[in-house]
């Protein structure tokens, strides 16, 4: 049950660092996602240090906005249909692999059709289970990287090789991120 969270969390992560490269001056290459829950964004140009400290990032405000949005109809109605044309721009762009562009249209599709034709209620529901979950795997995510990297480059170690800031340091800052924003959704349940 938890698998497609995690992989639509992995999706969204290298499709911010992709947001990230194209805001920032560069182009974005391609995006693979495998079934191992891991992925790259390879992309051109840009500001390294923003394009590479979007992931996490990215996924967070993703999983945010999707909660968010679930408190109003209209609202979600707007941000799930913008949600899914962007992950159809990228699936028929940058994603290279059968895996990432058949779970991206997949969802894109759920999230067309959910705001339309699922009972309301169905719908809140999911749309706020799944911002949690995403954001709550932001946390997890940080700390395997952080503590299980099992001898592959992270976003972190990536970021202290153009900063000189120590991958631990920039793991407790976007844990610490993470965590007031779970702050605030928490607050949000209990009102």
């Amino acid at each position: 049950v938890v698998y497609p969270v995690k992989l639509f969390v992995v999706l969204l992560h290298e499709i911010s660092h992709g947001i990230a490269a194209v805001f920032t001056g560069g182009s974005i290459d391609s995006i693979n996602i495998n079934e191992y829950l891991g992925g790259i964004a390879s992309t051109h140009g840009g500001n390294a240090v923003i394009i590479i400290s979007a992931g996490y990032l990215g996924s967070l405000v993703f999983g945010l906005l999707l909660f968010y949005s679930s408190y109003d109809k209209n609202v979600s109605l707007w941000f799930c249909t913008a949600l899914s044309i962007l992950l159809l721009i990228f699936a028929a762009n940058f994603l290279a692999t059968s895996l990432g562009k058949t779970f991206a249209v997949a969802i894109a599709a759920l999230l067309i059709i959910s705001p339309r034709y699922f009972n309301e209620i169905i719908h809140q529901t999911w749309i706020r289970i799944i911002g949690i979950l995403s954001s709550i795997y932001v946390l997890i995510d940080i700390k395997e990287d952080l503590l299980t990297k099992n001898g592959y480059q992270t976003d972190a170690v990536l970021l202290e090789t153009y900063t000189g800031i120590p991958s631990y340091i920039t793991g407790i800052v976007w844990f610490t991120i993470t965590l007031i924003a779970l702050f605030f959704i928490g607050k949000k349940l209990v009102n």
